[in-house]
């Protein structure tokens, strides 16, 4: 076959999903025409898409190195790039892609992305400028726009953008799908539906579209019908179908039937590596370690080209087999130290068998890496407080930033039992749920399912006017003080990024965590158990602050303890780690948490 024939054909494999007979006929070829960039650069995406980023890199490296003046090698590698967490290498390659050719408009629209994760807004505002000048009625323009306000879950604004671009291009799917995505986050599940409808009736039956009408379906109250079109959209390949199937049988209290469908993920030849590695979290998040010990087992049995050592490693970590788990992670972490999962559980593997200098040195790495990540910088901290750094004590400072207030009465109210007792009703008046969404911190308890800010009641929104005072005497005391990560982001404005409510039942409690793409997080306090204030040495209930979740070999305690009482508002940074003693009553603990981003809401 003529190398024309051997990339057609690749392409063909690519299109049709089959990524391992892609890279068959790519290594194939490449022995015959070792030369040809177009064969390392479809080789790369065939690795990358069946999850080998860190060999799918080395082949667009190899592409670019055999023709410097591809932007669309440059602009793929600045992908997989992205997808191991190196930000920097990525801007690198995206900015040479626009170099190379300044026509070339995907790696605009990625470049303009990674500017913004980085907080780089001088650099976004110049090339959005220049891309406008390029391409003055360009839908992707208007597409990347909707999808940063998206991020940002400014809906409503990206929802004007999306609208924007189908003015352009009525026929752009990304953009109808930005559009009914925004619709269902502001609380239009029926209209998000009827666009999904539409979409599939006119042929574009895709996996998000699939999705997005179960997450609608969900939201209107139809739990048996969005999990038909979350099992259509996993089989289609969609990362979150998998996932959202899995955790609608959870939630549902349908523990059996989770276990079921992650094994058919797990063991199904067509299902992607990015899907299996999914479904491995979960089990963590069921904390069924012995079950994510045997699916990694049955991965590596039946795929061994997908990697799952770091996922044994986690398990083998909770299971107290830490020198074990230290010895998987040091390996794959030596392997690939510019995977950000690797570099992660390294770190974690670290702290539990006193490995703090190497803690610390990864972690600052990252940090350096991803700068406005809470993550990154709760675990430099956690290092820090282990080796006895005083800047621990510094980026925590526990008694001056974490901070109890009292909540104004919200407008409408006789009181706050009054507000408390309606606002419970609305939000959880009717659930179907039954248990704890798998990715979050509670355990035994349900949280409302989509992003309340958006809640239309008059409960709700009194709730957010509410909230301004409070949030604003804490932004005022914080100062500005350019070496601090939580002050030097303070310019005085704030808004609101998301709102949600979490009922606890009895046993109930929140593992340790913090909010990676936060700044400041709060928890209020609505109905709490009367147990929170009879046994002040158990603390059922309570809020602690510094201990974080995973072992630490000399033991990290909470640094600071919050009665929680009913009208109380609790404000602290995001990297800040924070969870709960179980309730141990019959008596149920609601809060309304939320999360603050600095800036201006518009």
């Amino acid at each position: 076959m003529s190398l024309q024939n051997d990339l057609q054909s690749i392409l063909q494999f690519l299109n049709a999903g089959r990524f391992n007979d892609a890279q068959s006929v790519a290594r194939s070829s490449l022995l015959k025409y070792p030369s040809a960039y177009k064969l390392h650069q479809f080789y790369g995406v065939a690795l990358s898409k069946a999850g080998k980023h860190t060999e799918a890199r080395d082949a667009l490296r190899r592409a670019c190195e055999l023709e410097a003046r591809d932007a669309e090698c440059w602009n793929a590698l600045g992908n997989i790039e992205k997808q191991l967490g190196d930000g920097k290498a990525a801007i690198a390659a995206y900015e040479q892609a626009i170099a190379k050719n300044g026509s070339y408009e995907p790696a605009y629209r990625n470049l303009s992305g990674l500017y913004l994760e980085n907080n780089l807004s001088r650099k976004v505002g110049s090339l959005i400028a220049k891309w406008q000048v390029k391409f003055p009625r360009s839908a992707f323009l208007q597409e990347f726009l909707g999808d940063s306000l998206k991020k940002e879950r400014k809906y409503a604004d990206a929802l004007e953008r999306y609208e924007a671009a189908l003015a352009s291009n009525p026929q752009s799917l990304k953009a109808w799908y930005g559009r009914a995505s925004c619709l269902i986050e502001l609380g239009r599940a029926n209209d998000t539906l009827q666009i999904c409808d539409a979409l599939i009736k006119n042929g574009w039956n895709n996996p998000e579209i699939h999705y997005l009408t179960g997450r609608a379906l969900l939201q209107s109250g139809s739990a048996s019908s969005a999990e038909t079109y979350f099992k259509q959209a996993a089989d289609a390949g969609s990362i979150d179908g998998a996932t959202d199937l899995v955790n609608l049988h959870w939630m549902t209290g349908r523990s059996k039937d989770a276990e079921h469908t992650a094994r058919e993920i797990i063991q199904s030849s067509g299902t992607t590596a990015d899907q299996k590695r999914a479904i491995l979290s979960q089990t963590l998040e069921m904390e069924r370690f012995d079950l994510c010990l045997e699916m990694c087992a049955v991965i590596t049995r039946l795929f061994p080209d997908i990697r799952v050592r770091d996922f044994e490693a986690r398990a083998l970590n909770w299971l107290g087999e830490y020198d074990s788990a230290f010895e998987i992670s040091d390996t794959e972490y030596q392997r690939d130290p510019d995977n950000p999962m690797n570099a992660y559980v390294q770190v974690i593997q670290c702290f539990a068998t006193g490995r703090y200098d190497l803690a610390l040195d990864i972690s600052a790495i990252w940090r350096d890496r991803n700068p406005l990540n809470q993550l990154w910088i709760a675990l430099q901290g956690d290092a820090w407080r282990m080796l006895g750094d005083e800047r621990h004590d510094w980026l925590c400072d526990y008694e001056n930033l974490v901070l109890p207030l009292q909540l104004p009465l919200p407008a409408g109210f006789a009181d706050h039992d009054d507000f408390h007792t309606r606002f419970v009703e609305q939000i959880h008046g009717q659930t179907e749920f039954k248990d704890y969404p798998l990715g979050q911190s509670l355990r035994a308890g349900i949280q409302s399912p989509r992003d309340l800010k958006y809640d239309g009641s008059q409960e709700v929104q009194a709730y957010i006017q509410a909230l301004q005072a409070p949030i604003e005497a804490y932004v005022s005391r914080l100062g500005t003080q350019q070496a601090h990560p939580l002050m030097r982001r303070n310019s005085g404005d704030f808004f609101i990024q998301g709102i949600w409510s979490v009922l606890l039942h009895a046993g109930g409690r929140h593992v340790s965590h913090v909010h990676p793409e936060g700044w400041i997080s709060s928890a209020y306090y609505m109905v709490v158990p009367e147990e929170t204030d009879r046994d002040k040495d158990a603390k059922p209930g309570w809020i602690h602050f510094g201990e974080p979740p995973h072992k630490i070999y000399d033991e990290a305690p909470p640094k600071k303890w919050i009665q929680p009482k009913p009208g109380t508002l609790v404000l602290f940074p995001s990297y800040m780690w924070h969870g709960t003693n179980p309730v141990s009553g019959a008596s149920p603990r609601i809060t309304a948490p939320l999360d603050i981003q600095p800036g201006k809401a518009n």
